[in-house]
């Protein structure tokens, strides 16, 4: 306790900001809106972040693959025209 009466005096004595003083419900509000991750929780919601990923790029290669065979569909039904 002493030493934090020290570095308060120091702090407001010269002017110094290398430290803050805070409230107690500044520091309540702090911790509240804190999320703490463990090393695990943060590989999972990357995994499912991962996981995610794969499966709407899996989608639109699969949408991108039938947009090209109806072209070819379509290409081989129009007659070849004067330019062909």
């Amino acid at each position: 306790m002493e030493e934090l009466r020290t570095i308060r005096g120091k702090t407001e004595k010269n002017n110094q900001n290398d430290a803050v003083i805070i409230s107690k419900n500044d520091l309540q509000r702090i911790k509240d809106a804190t999320n703490i991750k463990t090393k695990d929780q943060i590989l999972q919601e990357k995994a499912l972040l991962e996981e995610q990923k794969e499966a709407a790029a899996a989608k639109a290669k699969a949408r991108k693959e039938k947009m090209q065979a109806l072209d070819q569909t379509r290409a081989m039904k129009v007659k070849p025209n004067e330019w062909q």
